[in-house]
C-alpha cells in the first residue's frame, strides 16, 4: 500500500465488548447499525484500496503545475484592509496552509490591489486575486454561490493561477466555527476560504453522501475530530500524496466521528457518522458502548497508545470532568493516513447527577507517540449522553415479575 494514500482500513473484531475488562485493549471493529453486536464484515471489496478513502470522488482532477509551489494571494484593499477582521481571517488561513509539515506547496499574502468587479476578478492575469464580487454581475448558468473559484490552466491542463470571489451580499462571520454541526446559521469565511483554496490545489467537491470528511464537502466548518477551521485528515493525505516535500511527515493522531459503510445502491463504500454513544439515555451505574474513529494524518508508527475517556458537562476537558476509562490501541504499525474504527464500553458512575453530558476522548492521553501536533488530540463524541434518574425501588416487584414468567 502506498503510504502517501489515504486508505480507510476497517478490520473485524470477533470478540464481544461485554466480555472485555476495563483496561483491555479495544481493537478496530465493524459495527452494524441494527444491533449492539460486533460482527465480522462480509467485505464485498477484495482490494483494500477499493474501499472508499472517504476523500474525493475518484475522478481525475487537475493539479498545480510543477513550477507552482509558492502561491501568493493578492487581496482587495477595499474589502481586506490591513488590521480588519477579514484580512486577519485570510492571514490565519494562509499561515495555516503555509505551515503544513510534509507539504511541498507554500502560501503567502503577496500584497493588495484595487477592487475589481466579477468579470475582472475571474480573468487570468497572472495574479491570484481574492475579492468580494456582486452576484448580479454573474452571467453563468449558476449564479447562486457563497464563493466561487476560477481555475486557469496551461496547455497541459495544469493549474497556473486561480482567483476567488466571495458573494458581497452574504453576511460573513470571520471567526471560527461556533457549533459542531454548524447549526448556528453563521456563514464562516475562514472555512469557505479553505474550501475555495482547495479548488486552487485542484481538488473537486466530494460526493454528496460524504460531505463532512473533507474541506471540499458542503459542511466545511468541521475539521474531522475538532471544532476548528481547518483541513481534515483526508485532505492532508491528498496533499501529501500529490504535493509531498520529499519527506514523510511525522505521525499525528486525531479523532473522528466518522466511519465507512458499504452501500448496496452505489456499490461502494460511503462515509457516515459513527453511532457515537450507542445508548444515549442511561441511568447511573448502567453501561453503554461508544464508537469513534482513530486517524493518523501523518507518517507510520508502531508505538501503542492510550485513549482516555471522560464524562463532561461541556466540550472542554478540564479538572472537573470525570475519568471513565482508558482504551489501549491494537498492536502493530499504524500506517500513514490510516483510519481505524474503534469501540469501547463505558460504565456511568453511580453517583452521576442527572444531566446532559459529553463523552470526551483524549487520544494518546499518556503522550506515548511523538506527534507533530500535540494540540489536536481531544474530541467530543457527536451525540450527547443523557443521564436520567435511577428508577425507584418497588418492594415485591421482582417477585411479581418472576411469578408471571413461571405461569407462561
Amino acid at each position: 500500500m502506498n503510504t502517501r494514500q489515504s486508505i480507510l482500513i476497517l478490520t473485524a473484531c470477533f470478540a464481544m465488548i461485554a466480555g472485555c475488562s476495563r483496561d483491555e485493549l479495544t481493537a478496530p471493529k465493524i459495527i452494524t447499525p441494527e444491533t449492539d453486536a460486533i460482527e465480522a464484515p462480509d467485505d464485498p471489496v477484495q482490494d483494500q484500496a477499493g474501499k472508499a478513502t472517504c476523500d474525493y470522488t475518484g475522478k481525475a482532477h487537475k493539479l498545480l503545475a510543477p513550477e507552482v509551489r509558492s502561491i501568493g494571494l493578492t487581496l482587495c484593499r477595499t474589502h481586506f484592509p490591513a488590521g480588519s477582521d477579514a484580512h486577519e481571517a485570510v492571514r490565519l488561513m494562509v499561515g495555516y496552509l503555509d505551515n503544513i509539515e510534509g507539504s511541498g506547496v507554500r502560501f503567502h499574502i503577496a500584497g493588495q490591489a484595487d477592487h475589481t468587479d466579477y468579470t475582472a476578478t475571474s480573468q487570468e492575469d497572472g495574479v491570484n486575486n481574492i475579492d468580494f464580487v456582486d452576484p448580479d454581475d454573474c452571467t453563468s448558468a449558476d449564479c447562486s454561490f457563497g464563493a466561487r473559484t476560477w481555475v486557469h490552466s496551461n496547455d497541459d491542463g495544469e493549474i497556473v493561477e486561480f482567483d476567488i470571489g466571495f458573494n458581497d451580499e452574504s453576511t460573513w462571520f470571520f471567526g471560527g466555527p461556533q457549533a459542531w454541526d454548524l447549526s448556528d446559521g453563521n456563514t464562516y469565511f475562514r472555512t469557505v476560504l479553505l474550501h475555495e483554496l482547495g479548488h486552487g490545489y485542484g481538488f473537486p467537491h466530494v460526493l454528496d453522501a460524504t460531505p463532512d470528511l473533507s474541506i471540499m464537502g458542503g459542511k466545511t466548518g468541521k475539521w474531522v475530530g475538532q471544532k476548528h477551521s481547518g483541513l481534515k485528515a483526508y485532505d492532508y493525505g491528498h496533499i501529501y500524496h500529490h504535493y509531498p516535500d520529499g519527506a514523510e511527515p511525522p505521525p499525528d493522531l486525531v479523532l473522528s466521528n466518522y466511519t465507512s459503510e458499504w452501500s448496496e445502491d452505489k456499490e461502494n463504500w460511503q462515509c457516515a457518522l459513527t453511532r457515537g454513544v450507542v445508548r444515549p439515555r442511561r441511568q447511573p451505574g448502567k453501561r453503554t458502548r461508544v464508537d469513534w474513529t482513530h486517524m493518523n494524518r501523518g507518517g507510520e508508527f508502531s508505538q501503542r497508545f492510550v485513549t482516555k475517556m471522560y464524562l463532561s458537562l461541556d466540550e472542554r476537558l478540564d479538572s472537573a470532568d470525570v475519568f471513565l476509562r482508558s482504551v489501549r490501541s491494537g498492536a502493530g504499525p499504524f500506517s500513514a493516513f490510516e483510519t481505524r474504527l474503534e469501540s469501547a464500553v463505558i460504565v456511568i458512575p453511580k453517583d452521576t447527577p442527572p444531566a446532559t453530558y459529553y463523552v470526551l476522548l483524549d487520544v494518546d492521553g499518556e503522550g506515548l507517540v511523538d506527534e507533530f501536533n500535540e494540540n489536536n488530540n481531544i474530541m467530543a463524541i457527536h451525540n450527547t449522553l443523557v443521564v436520567i434518574p435511577s428508577a425507584p425501588s418497588v418492594p415485591g416487584l421482582d417477585i411479581a415479575v418472576e411469578r408471571t414468567r413461571e405461569g407462561d
